[in-house]
C-alpha cells in the first residue's frame, strides 16, 4: 500500500507540467540568464579564489528553486485533503506515520533528481567546474532536499487552501532565498546582512557549495559545518511540522 502510494505520487508529480516547469525549466532560464550577464569576470564569493559566473548561478538557483519543493509538498497535502485522498490513505491498515512518510518520499526523490539535473547540466553544458569533492557536493544536495521537504511539512501543518499556501509559501521562500544569498552572493552584502543570512538554510547550503565548487582541496569534512546546519534546520522544521500537523482536519 505504501509503495503503491509513493509510485502514484511520483507519477502524478511527473505529469504535473506546472511543477516540472517551476522545478526544472525555470531554474535553467535563471541560470543561463544570470550566468551570461555576469560572465565578464571572476568573483570572490568566500575566500578570494577565482570563480566563473556559473559557479555562482548554478548553486544559487539550484538552492533557490530546490527549496520550492517545500511549496509543492504543502500544496499536495492541501489538495489531498480537499479531494479526500488523504482520508482514504489514513483509512488504510498502516500506521499514520507510514502514510505521512509515503506522501513525503516522492518529493524527496524528485528533489534529488532536480538538483542532480541542475548540477549535471551546469557541469556538462555550462562548463561549471567542480574543483573540490564531488562526494561533498552529493551529500550537501541530499541535505538540501531533506531540509526543503521538512520545510514543506511545516508549511502543510499550517493548513489552508492551495491558493493560500501558494501565496504564503512563494513569498516566504523568495525572502529566504534573498536573505540566504541565492540571488546575490552574501559576500557583497553588508556585514549585518551576511549575519542575518546565516539564519536561513540557503546560506549554509551555498557556503558548502561554493567550497566544493571553487576550492580544489575541499573534502567532505570541510563542508561538515554546512551539512550540520542543514540537518539542524531539517530537525527544527520536522519537529515543528509534526507538532503542528493535524492528521484529521
Amino acid at each position: 500500500m505504501i509503495i503503491a502510494s509513493i509510485r502514484k505520487d511520483c507519477w502524478l508529480l511527473l505529469r504535473d507540467r506546472g511543477a516540472l516547469l517551476s522545478l526544472f525549466l525555470l531554474p535553467i532560464v535563471f541560470i543561463l540568464t544570470f550566468g551570461l550577464m555576469f560572465s565578464g569576470g571572476g568573483g570572490e564569493p568566500g575566500k578570494g579564489l577565482p570563480i566563473t559566473s556559473f559557479q555562482i548561478t548554478v548553486p544559487g538557483n539550484a538552492v533557490l528553486f530546490g527549496f520550492y519543493i517545500a511549496l509543492t509538498v504543502a500544496v499536495t497535502f492541501a489538495t489531498e485533503r480537499r479531494t479526500g485522498t488523504w482520508r482514504r490513505l489514513l483509512a488504510a491498515p498502516v500506521p499514520r506515520s507510514h502514510a505521512l512518510l509515503a506522501t513525503l518520499v516522492p518529493y524527496f526523490l524528485i528533489g534529488c533528481a532536480q538538483l542532480a539535473f541542475l548540477f549535471g547540466l551546469g557541469a556538462g553544458v555550462f562548463g561549471m567546474e567542480v574543483r573540490g569533492s564531488v562526494l561533498a557536493l552529493v551529500v550537501l544536495s541530499l541535505c538540501v532536499v531533506l531540509c526543503a521537504v521538512c520545510l514543506g511539512l511545516l508549511f502543510a501543518a499550517f493548513g489552508g487552501t492551495e491558493r493560500q499556501l501558494g501565496a504564503m509559501g512563494s513569498v516566504t521562500l523568495l525572502v529566504m532565498g534573498l536573505l540566504g544569498g541565492c540571488m546575490m552572493p552574501r559576500v557583497v552584502m553588508p556585514v549585518a546582512m551576511q549575519k542575518v543570512g546565516l539564519t536561513m538554510p540557503h546560506a549554509w547550503a551555498l557556503d558548502g557549495y561554493y567550497a566544493a565548487l571553487v576550492e580544489p582541496s575541499t573534502t567532505l569534512m570541510d563542508v561538515m559545518p554546512s551539512i550540520g546546519a542543514l540537518l539542524g534546520f531539517s530537525a527544527i522544521f520536522a519537529f515543528a511540522g509534526l507538532s503542528l500537523f493535524k492528521f484529521e482536519r
